[in-house]
């Protein structure tokens, strides 16, 4: 019996010592109570006997934990820890296993400019000594979604102080922060990255951030900063040259930009000839020019974006600014409605002088005199943390007139109002509601046919955009956008009153284009980012209008209407739609390198009608319809990008083809004005862009600068089965904008901290023209006969512009620091008088009967100097 006792006790104790040895939670330790840190509660538990296996970097090691009574056992440890922390644990082979999935918390927030309140725009947020950040967006705001922890956070802005701050996150956490300028002249335009190195991060090619403050001081057509100017010394980025209005981008006609004021689109953005535009520097935060991938939020336009956002006005102090020139008189004035909450900005600009052309050049064909104003506003009221309320509204206005009486008047009128609200740290969203016009208004008494000619363009815009953050390396971008448009195209009246002739008014055009939007931008690796999203837009056309039909055996002509349909008010007369794909990818290598590519498709629903080679302000807009298709655009682009030196020089080399299909051109002999079948003079066709462009640029030291090359080509091809539809026989040749070379080289020299000279030299080749191949006598007058199109060339264009800046004093005697803050900027534009050749005319010569005679017109063919006085107050 002894014997059977003693079996059954070392039985029973062998298996209870295996089934301990089999569940490491009944291991025992003795844990006194008391305060303990995390790592220091498993450490004693480890030191007791228990098989834990664990990572320390992965654990919350400054969390701490008080043990109300003694543990004796391992499991009750575990179970206390994972009660308190959220560490849980699991066996494996008589091993403890602890893991901890960190809770994930929202850091957002606005980052402004202490001194005005600003908004400042692009400013990036980063996680110092990682690649783990963010930048803010057009309205300052920023989120980052990060595991719960301590974080050295650094916040920068170029020209800015950065700023350093320690964050324990254990919660979704607002920080906003206000950073300080550093000492630096008088803001001026600049073509500046955002920070030093965002053009190898940036995960968007062919963009081109264009700000003010950053202290680059470039010479200007009489002194007048301006954003197109500065503009036309990078790469891709052209016009047909002076007394031209708009941007040719990429190949791209200057309808196919979309020009957007605070999210209202601007139609004419040009004063003076096109040598100066309708966005006053001082009321200009940032302009952003997107000539390559077009992020799917933007739409309407095949050939870019250039998005312009106006200052808030400083919500800090009042503050006034400006300038005076040869040309016009700015001020600026901004301040608090409530201080720190509310603000104001108005400015106004207006030319002192009617001046003209003709003022600056050496020959004159007509007396024409040329005014300009341009009035800006914008209010804004921060509500609370979550709600933001803005109000812009722009007013412009061109007066020209030729000869003694005829006059034409145009103008932009812009209204947004736009409500910023952060639903929760990671949904932010912007409503928005905009009226936008654009308007001419034609007189001239003295002509056979004396009228009043009008036409304008209004658009009723709404816009529902959204951000959705969803971790530091995924977001999300969707909306919904509508565009109510509503086009008079003209309207002919007799100038007397008493005048028998008939008033002349083409049927108006409305429309309704609708698009909704969705992109992800995924960081997969800390080298590979893309976005990728689509596009899906809509355009409605509807009555009342009569719509016409065209035999389907004969090209369109008044003669070739088979019927007539009056469609009455509301009737949908055409529905057009289109699914618009696009894709962004930045790989980054080491060492301040980066490889993008893209590919964005694009429809256009309105188009600018003209029949002359640089389009004028009196040129009409026009829907597409039921014969008018949209332009379909497909881009495709490849850059290599690298910084050298610690950033302190940038250069980049981007490729890139664009498709465009469904290109509007004029038939030969069209007649465009007032026509009521506007649809019969014109043909579609295609065109194809492609280049290469080069950019080098020096970003520090007193000697500063950049170098831009592009080699592009622009053509298109008009073929069709009916000869009248051809141009050039249905072969491929020149747009009128195309230019195989193109260099600009700018150079700033600091002499010191007051006195800076720059530089702009360019050069490109000239332009295609069309030049006659015969004449003929009619009428006893020999009058050049013409045939193809654009078969010739301008000579080669260069011009050099220099510019001298001279500073206030920064401090006064007392050695205290000036608030108030000036220059002076003395300018001489075209320094060695190139007469660059704009264009031929062809006449009858004055001295042999019979011949032709050529005659070389040019807009400027002297230097021409200016002074400008800036200052702020």
């Amino acid at each position: 019996m002894r014997f059977r006792f003693w079996f059954q006790f070392v039985l029973l104790f062998s298996l209870w010592r295996m089934s301990v040895a089999q569940n490491p939670l009944a291991t025992p330790v003795e844990i006194e109570a008391g305060t303990y840190s995390v790592i220091q509660l498993i450490q004693k538990l480890q030191q007791q006997g228990a098989p834990l296996a664990f990572s320390v970097d992965l654990l919350p090691p400054t969390q701490v934990l008080t043990v109300p009574s003694k543990i004796r056992t391992t499991g009750e440890a575990l179970q206390f820890i994972k009660k308190e922390t959220g560490i849980r644990y699991s066996v494996s082979q008589n091993l403890i296993m602890l893991s901890y999935i960190r809770k994930i918390f929202t850091l957002s927030g606005t980052i402004t400019d202490s001194q005005t309140g600003e908004a400042l725009i692009g400013s990036t947020v980063l996680v110092e000594g990682t690649t783990t950040g963010t930048t803010t967006n057009a309205y300052g705001f920023y989120s980052l979604t990060l595991p719960e922890g301590v974080y050295p956070l650094v916040f920068r802005f170029v020209g800015y102080d950065a700023h350093v701050q320690e964050l324990t996150l254990k919660s979704n956490t607002e920080l906003s922060v206000s950073l300080k300028q550093q000492l630096a002249k008088l803001p001026e335009l600049t073509i500046e990255s955002i920070a030093p190195d965002f053009n190898i991060h940036n995960l968007v090619p062919g963009v081109t951030s264009i700000n003010f403050g950053a202290n680059w001081p470039i010479p200007y057509f009489l002194g007048e900063e301006d954003i197109f100017q500065n503009s036309l010394l990078l790469p891709g980025i052209r016009s047909m040259g002076e007394d031209a209005t708009g941007l040719n981008i990429r190949g791209g006609d200057i309808d196919q930009n979309l020009i957007l004021l605070d999210e209202a689109p601007i139609y004419n953005p040009n004063h003076f000839y096109g040598l100066i535009s309708v966005f006053s520097p001082e009321v200009v935060n940032s302009v952003e020019i997107m000539k390559g991938y077009i992020p799917p939020q933007y739409g309407g336009r095949s050939s870019s974006v250039i998005n312009i956002i106006q200052k808030e006005g400083n919500n800090q102090e009042f503050q006034v600014s400006g300038g005076l020139g040869l040309v016009s008189g700015r001020l600026t004035a901004e301040g608090p409605i409530e201080k720190g909450k509310a603000s104001y900005l108005l400015s106004v600009r207006r030319s002192l002088v009617n001046f003209s052309i003709e003022d600056f050049i050496n020959q004159s064909l007509d007396d024409s005199r040329t005014s300009f104003q341009d009035f800006n506003t914008k209010l804004n009221w921060n509500i609370n943390s979550t709600n933001k309320l803005y109000f812009s509204a722009y007013y412009g206005l061109d007066r020209n007139r030729a000869g003694f009486d005829a006059i034409r008047r145009w103008g932009n009128r812009s209204f947004s109002l736009r409500w910023n609200h952060i639903f929760n740290p990671r949904l932010f969203s912007n409503f928005t509601g905009v009226i936008s016009e654009y308007s001419y208004r034609i007189s001239d008494p003295q002509e056979v046919g004396s009228f009043i000619g009008t036409s304008n363009i209004r658009n009723f815009i709404g816009k529902t955009d959204f951000g959705y953050i969803i971790n530091p390396r995924h977001s999300l971008d969707f909306g919904i956008h509508t565009t109510l448009y509503r086009l008079k195209p003209g309207e002919r009246a007799p100038f007397d009153e008493n005048d028998q002739d008939e008033t002349i008014t083409l049927d108006y055009e409305d429309g309704l284009e609708t698009a909704a939007y969705f992109s992800h931008t995924a960081s997969f690796t800390d080298r590979w980012t893309m976005q990728y999203g689509v596009r899906y837009s809509t355009l409605i056309n509807f009555g009342p209008t009569d719509v016409y039909k065209y035999a389907a055996d004969a090209p369109r002509t008044d003669a070739t209407i088979t019927d007539t349909l009056t469609i009455g008010s509301g009737g949908i007369t055409k529905f057009r739609n289109g699914l618009e794909p696009r894709i962004s990818v930045n790989y980054r290598m080491a060492d301040g390198q980066s490889l993008k590519a893209s590919f964005s498709r694009t429809y256009q629903y309105i188009h600018l009608i003209s029949n002359t080679v640089a389009p004028s302000p009196t040129d009409i807009w026009k829907l597409s319809d039921r014969i008018i298709k949209p332009n379909i655009s497909d881009q495709f682009s490849l850059g290599y990008y690298r910084n050298l030196a610690d950033n302190r020089w940038e250069s980049s080399v981007e490729t890139y083809l664009k498709r465009t299909a469904n290109v509007l051109e004029f038939k030969d002999g069209a007649d465009l004005l007032f026509n009521e079948n506007i649809e019969t003079e014109l043909i579609n066709g295609k065109s194809l862009a492609y280049g290469l462009e080069f950019f080098l640029k020096r970003n520090t030291g007193r000697v500063r600068g950049w170098l831009s090359y592009t080699w592009s080509r622009a053509v298109q091809q008009f073929a069709n089965k009916f000869d009248l539809l051809e141009i050039n026989n249905g072969n491929f040749f020149p747009t009128d904008y195309d230019k195989e070379h193109d260099v600009s080289v700018t150079a700033i020299f600091s002499f010191s901290k007051r006195v800076s000279l720059s530089g702009n030299f360019t050069y490109n080749t000239g332009r295609p023209v069309t030049l006659p191949v015969g004449k003929f006598v009619l009428d006893g007058k020999t009058i050049p006969q013409f045939d193809l199109r654009n078969q010739g060339r301008l000579p080669d264009y260069h011009r050099m512009d220099l510019s001298l800046r001279i500073d206030g004093r920064e401090f006064t005697r007392s050695g205290a620091l000036r608030k108030n803050q000036d220059a002076w900027i003395f300018t001489l534009y075209n320094v060695y008088a190139r007469r660059n050749i704009y264009s031929y005319l062809f006449r009858e010569s004055t001295t042999e009967p019979g011949e032709l005679e050529v005659l070389s017109y040019s807009i400027f063919g002297t230097i021409i100097p200016s002074v400008t006085y800036n200052f702020r107050f």
